[in-house]
């Protein structure tokens, strides 16, 4: 049995190449083994054995969920602006196990899940704003046709909401504001 730290070829030691090799102990469990060792560094390759290496990558790679560092406690946001919550277990969870979370909201809200083929729609256009009151259940042909006097009160919500952002109010609240002074008041003459 070679003694730790001895120095052979790699013939002698039973492996095909010449480099030399070291009877070196894995810093990690213990067991010796034939490592190969760099002349010209004077160290071997690796300190630690192959299956000590594989677990050591694969704590590494172990990125999922909570151990990720971009994980913002299963919250993202999407290109669209619509937020969505991790929740694999949710049966319209997509293939990395998100749900909007305007769907979540109003199925909370309405006590039952949404109705096959349906959509949430939000009332004011911000697709970030999910609260209940904010959130309707439609159909996509409901959906599409919405009345002009709709687009057009949205529109005027859009213009008296950029006010009162530029008066420093944060936009959802701003949106809010508008959207009520637009329902009370109507849409302006067309004149």
């Amino acid at each position: 049995m070679p003694k730790i730290g001895e120095i052979r070829k790699g013939t002698e030691t039973g492996y095909k190449s010449e480099c030399k090799r070291i009877w070196l102990a894995c810093e990690k469990c213990g067991k010796p083994r034939w490592t190969e060792y760099i002349v010209r560094k004077h160290q071997p390759r690796n300190k630690i054995c192959a299956l000590c290496q594989s677990k050591v990558a694969a704590k590494k790679r172990d990125f999922n969920g909570e151990n990720n560092p971009r994980w913002n406690n299963g919250m993202r946001t999407d290109r669209d602006g619509y937020v969505f919550l991790y929740r694999p277990a949710h049966p319209k969870a997509d293939s990395n196990g998100y749900v909007r979370r305007s769907w979540l909201i109003l199925e909370e809200f309405l006590g039952r899940s949404i109705l096959k083929g349906a959509i949430v729609h939000h009332v004011n256009g911000i697709k970030n704003d999910d609260r209940p009151e904010n959130l309707q259940e439609l159909f996509p042909s409901r959906h599409q046709t919405l009345s002009e006097e709709h687009k057009m009160k949205l529109s005027k919500t859009l213009q008296l909401a950029g006010k009162y952002r530029r008066n420093g109010i944060s936009k959802p609240e701003a949106m809010t504001q508008a959207w009520k002074i637009v329902k009370t008041n109507g849409l302006p003459d067309r004149s």
